[in-house]
């Protein structure tokens, strides 16, 4: 997880509690900058479950936003669909909700 002052990316599926998406890559120790709130740009998992506008998304192992189930952890909507890896959608980033669906 996240400590002060750093970020951690997730590197399973569980146990992500997301709170924001990063708006630059950086290099380790250096500073980043991260949406909290708002419309951010997000790299979606093309992972068979498409995205469609309105979908309640968490993020996968890789950092990638995908499609919430039940009770899991959300980190905003989907303002663009996908079904593609690696493409770029619009997202309202709003962390902290369940995703009750």
């Amino acid at each position: 997880g996240s400590t002060a002052f750093t970020v951690a990316i997730p590197t399973t599926d569980t146990n992500i509690n997301p709170f924001g998406i990063l708006q630059d890559t950086g290099n380790q120790g250096a500073q980043v900058r991260i949406a909290i709130y708002g419309i951010s740009t997000a790299v979606s998992k093309g992972d068979g479950t498409a995205i469609a506008v309105g979908d309640k998304l968490t993020l996968n192992a890789l950092g990638k936003v995908i499609k919430a189930g039940t009770f899991q952890d959300t980190i905003g909507i989907a303002l663009q669909g996908s079904q593609t890896d690696n493409f770029n959608i619009k997202i309202m980033v709003i962390p902290g909700n369940q995703g009750i669906v």
